[in-house]
């Protein structure tokens, strides 16, 4: 067995724990060893080590809801500045800012995911939506959550070209930048005490 192997195998052998692996291969040289490891880290969500990767650790001072490309993103706005690729005169560039837009869903996956309770208040608010046709959960039951709350945030830097998927499907970017994964999130003392309140509210049925 040559030493390209042993490497993978002691590469799955050290992850096996944390992700899945779905797919059986036969290795047969350096270099599909390469392919699998890079196609294992794009299954499982985990970054190919040539990318850089960072921590942010820092306040969300608001939520705004912003039209970019014909597309409704929420837009949180954070107490400090990081770097990250902004359009300027129609261009993409490095520079610093204090903002990160999200997708309106994947946002919200990630804050139930992160806050007890949220999942709790997400399925109340969208129930009832659904049944008297009334504002769904959206930026306005974000913003009162997560105001002054301390998030810690991984974020990984891309190149243009580089694969990515979205509900299965596989898409391209058009340009540089970074995808933002939250990692944490802790409220206020008041919100988490209105959230356990809803919890309670729920099992006191």
């Amino acid at each position: 067995m040559n030493t390209p192997v042993i490497l993978l195998l002691i590469y799955l052998k050290l992850h096996i724990n944390n992700f899945a692996i779905t797919n059986v291969v036969v290795i047969k040289d350096a270099l599909q060893v390469l392919d699998v490891i890079t196609n294992y880290c794009r299954e499982s969500g985990e970054r190919p080590a040539d990318r850089t990767m960072s921590t942010i650790t820092t306040t969300i001072k608001s939520i705004r809801v912003a039209n970019i490309n014909d597309s409704v993103v929420y837009r949180i706005e954070f107490a400090d500045s990081f770097p990250a690729i902004i359009k300027q005169n129609n261009q993409y560039i490095q520079s610093d800012a204090n903002y990160i837009n999200f997708s309106p869903r994947a946002l919200i996956a990630q804050v139930i995911s992160c806050i007890p309770g949220v999942d709790t208040l997400y399925t109340k608010k969208h129930e009832t939506a659904i049944r008297t046709g009334s504002a769904d959960f959206g930026a306005a039951e974000l913003t009162a959550v997560l105001r002054n709350a301390k998030i810690e945030i991984e974020r990984t830097q891309f190149a243009a070209g580089e694969e990515y998927v979205v509900d299965g499907e596989t898409r391209v970017h058009d340009y540089d930048g970074y995808s933002s994964q939250i990692i944490s999130i802790i409220v206020t003392e008041r919100v988490q005490s209105l959230l356990d309140k809803i919890i309670d509210s729920v099992l006191s049925i």
